[in-house]
Order: C-alpha cells, then structure tokens, then sequence
C-alpha cells in the first residue's frame, strides 16, 4: 500500500501515531562485525523498517465524543 509515494501496511496508517515517512537506506553485511551501504534506499514508513509495526502502538487513534 502507498500513501503519500511511501510503502505502508495499510490504508489505516496514516491515522496512526506511529507513522514515521522517510527513506530506508538499505545496509549489507561485511567481512567484519561492521555493515555498508548498498546504495539501495526505499521510501517507507521508518517505524515498520526498523522496528516492526508494534500492534499496541499501530492502533487508529481513538475520537472521543462530548456528549
């Protein structure tokens, strides 16, 4: 799914607080212990990337109404 030219799980995303848009710089493993650039980067939400979408965190936020 794509919102705003960035992948995304889904259509809910940019509802939610943990939406975080930039480029995912894509790494590679060296000989060492160390990691390179591959030159490769991906437009995408950088929570998902990094961290994983966290169910608790992913929910819509909550409207509440004054009665």
């Amino acid at each position: 799914m794509n919102y705003k030219g960035h992948e995304v799980r889904d259509r809910d995303c940019r509802k939610r607080p943990c939406l975080s848009l930039g480029k995912y710089e894509h790494r590679g493993a060296t000989g060492g212990s160390g990691s390179r650039s591959t030159g490769r980067s991906t437009k995408c939400c950088l929570t998902r990337a990094y961290r994983g979408c966290p169910p608790e965190a992913c929910q819509p936020a909550k409207v509440e109404l004054n009665a």
